[in-house]
């Protein structure tokens, strides 16, 4: 077997390993710290403070905290990742329409 062909398995082989290492971190369910999302009551009362100071009502405000919430396990987790947090705020106000 030429080194190409025997490059390419293993190039081939390593991505399928890397794959499915990484779906079963993304995919699993039974890591407590991403099921025990709970925002403290500081961190809530700020998030809908600033919802209604951008002009959402106050049902709508909570109904994107709880989206929210179901993806990040404290407030502050949100600003880790800016691009990341753009889509999900995307994804929740569109689920609260």
């Amino acid at each position: 077997m030429s080194s190409n062909k025997i490059l390419l398995v293993v190039s081939f082989f390593s991505v399928v390993i890397a794959s499915v290492i990484s779906s079963y971190y993304l995919f699993d369910l039974s890591n407590s710290e991403k099921n025990n999302h709970q925002w403290s009551d500081l961190e809530k009362k700020e998030w809908i403070s600033d919802c209604l100071s951008i002009g959402y009502n106050n049902e709508h405000c909570e109904c994107i905290m709880s989206e929210l919430q179901s993806i990040y396990s404290k407030k502050e987790d949100m600003f880790k990742k800016p691009n990341e947090m753009a889509k999900n705020m995307k994804v929740a106000r569109e689920a609260c329409k």
